[in-house]
């Protein structure tokens, strides 16, 4: 098959400032920036009218630092500690008047989770399916194992296929990444007559369709993931809860809470000013 079976260009690369971390979970997904900030998935959060959980959704698995949890796991603690606080009606009344600024701040997490998912599928793409139909492929058709195993990628391949066709979906995706899951989707049709016909051209067409989605995108959707990072508001985040702070002190709530609020304010504070 020539150069269609060779390894993707781009996708060597594709682990060099996101971190290769695949849950197949959308409402855990962590996203490692290259600043260094990774987000837990905000799982279509809205937060209109200050909803404790929904804060609690968007801070579940904590903001983090990369290699500075010492950040990260007071600022989540802090947080989750002001939606346990919201459930009294002078601590909700305090948190409503920054809705605005969580909100922003929450489609910001969603647009950033989003971009992370669409590169861990493509890394799985390159893993469980491209290299291994590349291998396959040399002993296809007259190798009866080589025919079931494509069998096996395909489901693979098609599992993705459904994973990719809904995220792009997404309003927070821009509609340029339709065209390579498209392309995904015509890759697997190719796939689907090379099996069902015993033929070896189709599955060529298949290996040099993925191939050109790995060599382009995942570079293309790193560079997308990481301006999403980059205009994420953690300033606004940061002067919102420092005014909240300044409500809550002296209020007769539970302590321990203040303080893993308090604590999580200072940490953002430091994370903020690096």
């Amino acid at each position: 098959m020539g150069n269609s079976a060779s390894e993707p260009a781009a996708s060597a690369g594709m682990g060099s400032t996101i971190s290769q971390d695949t849950t197949g979970n959308q409402n855990q997904t962590l996203g490692q920036m290259s600043g260094g900030t990774a987000i837990a998935n905000a799982g279509n959060v809205t937060i209109n009218q200050a909803d404790p959980d929904a804060i609690k959704r968007i801070v579940r698995d904590e903001l983090r630092v990369a290699n500075q949890r010492e950040y990260g796991e007071p600022v989540g603690r802090g947080l989750l500690a002001l939606a346990d606080l919201m459930q009294l009606p002078e601590v909700r009344d305090s948190v409503v008047a920054f809705r605005v600024d969580f909100e922003v701040v929450c489609e910001q997490i969603e647009a950033i989770a989003n971009y992370k998912l669409l590169h861990d599928l493509l890394h799985t793409l390159e893993f469980t399916c491209y290299n291994v139909i590349v291998q396959q492929a040399r002993r296809f058709p007259d190798d009866d194992l080589a025919v079931d195993a494509l069998m096996e990628y395909q489901l693979n391949l098609q599992a993705l296929l459904s994973q990719a066709q809904g995220l792009v979906a997404r309003e927070e995706l821009a509609a340029r990444e339709m065209l390579w899951v498209k392309e995904l989707q015509q890759a697997d049709a190719d796939l689907e007559t090379a099996l069902s016909d015993l033929e070896l051209r189709p599955l060529q067409r298949a290996v040099r369709r993925l191939n050109r989605i790995l060599a382009i995108h995942p570079s293309q959707i790193n560079t997308r993931l990481n301006a999403a990072a980059q205009q994420l508001r953690l300033s606004h985040l940061l002067a919102a809860m420092e005014l909240i702070w300044e409500k809550l002190q002296g209020a007769a709530l539970d302590a321990d809470k203040l303080a893993q609020f308090q604590q999580g304010v200072g940490m953002l504070s430091q994370l903020n000013g690096r």
